[in-house]
């Protein structure tokens, strides 16, 4: 059970990573939002689970002589300290994520923010006393309750998150926050059935049931970006605002044209033959688009012109 356990945290820790790589290159590329959001959730996320990982090679692996007292004594309380922050930012990054989808006036968004804060700095330091006050200065107890218990039951309050974005899902009218309320509520309603089965089947595990919720994120998180960065997603939709933003901008026709066709897949080559110009031409036009529209990449483009799309 201890191999399995150890084998699913690894392809968890894995494949957090790899979509948390994704989205630092989205955000370099895209510079928007949601690829921000998901950045710090994921890394907090990849943090704590390569955390474990780590302090189960060195207690399962490492023979005990190798480690002198003091040393495995620091580094234990270290990996406490740093799981508690690790969680708790989770938890705070988590909520703010949910916070920005609820279809909720600003005021009361600016006072769930207050309170939110609040909230987490009491959980920080709740969370501390009870974990040193229950090791009594026993620094390897501390580690152990951290990384067995203390993460696992922290993931009881995502539950709640679940619930609240299930409770505003037929309030919310944009597809792509319902789209992400939709992520939440599949990635943590399954705890309320891993949860019970961690207490009974995992209970003095390294890994937890609980974690696959984390893999669902991630790979949620994945099916979104193909979605909506990489296929550009502006089949189906109704051009009106698009054009009205377009013009807006500033941009001359010739260059409103370049852009339908940047949104339509086309390279540059292809746009120079097609409006038998240059390509040297074509790049110039594209750099003054990306000027007039105060970005710097075709993902950003299709991003932005998708935005002032509407649904048809």
């Amino acid at each position: 059970m201890f191999i399995l356990g150890d084998i699913f945290l690894i392809i968890t820790a894995s494949l957090i990573f790899s979509i948390t790589i994704l989205c630092i290159m989205l955000q370099v590329k895209a510079k928007d939002r949601n690829s921000r959001d998901f950045l710090t959730i994921l890394v907090p996320l990849l943090l704590q689970i390569g955390l474990i990982v780590i302090a189960t090679y060195v207690i399962r692996v490492l023979p005990p002589a190798t480690v002198d007292r003091l040393s495995f004594s620091s580094f234990s309380l270290l990996v406490t300290i740093s799981s508690v922050l690790f969680t708790t930012f989770l938890l705070f990054a988590m909520s703010r994520f949910l916070l920005r989808l609820l279809p909720i006036f600003e005021k009361q968004r600016l006072l769930a923010s207050q309170v939110l804060f609040v909230v987490i700095l009491l959980f920080l330091l709740l969370s501390l006393f009870s974990i040193f006050f229950v090791s009594k200065g026993d620094w390897k107890e501390a580690m152990l309750l951290t990384l067995i218990y203390y993460f696992s039951w922290g993931n009881v309050f995502f539950v709640i998150h679940a619930i609240v974005a299930l409770f505003h899902l037929r309030k919310v009218k944009g597809k792509e926050e319902r789209s992400l309320l939709l992520v939440i509520i599949i990635t943590f309603m399954p705890l309320l059935l891993f949860f019970p089965l961690d207490l009974i089947y995992f209970r003095q595990q390294f890994f937890k049931l609980g974690y696959i919720s984390y893999t669902f994120f991630a790979v949620l998180i994945y099916i979104f970006i193909s979605r909506n960065y990489f296929k550009g997603d502006v089949s189906g939709r109704h051009p009106g605002n698009g054009e009205t933003f377009l013009k807006e901008s500033g941009l001359s026709e010739r260059e409103r044209e370049i852009v339908r066709l940047i949104v339509q897949g086309k390279t540059n080559s292809d746009i120079g033959e097609m409006l038998f110009i240059s390509v040297n031409t074509v790049k110039t036009h594209v750099k003054r688009i990306y000027t007039k529209l105060g970005i710097s990449n075709r993902m950003q483009l299709l991003y932005l012109v998708r935005d002032h799309m509407e649904e048809s």
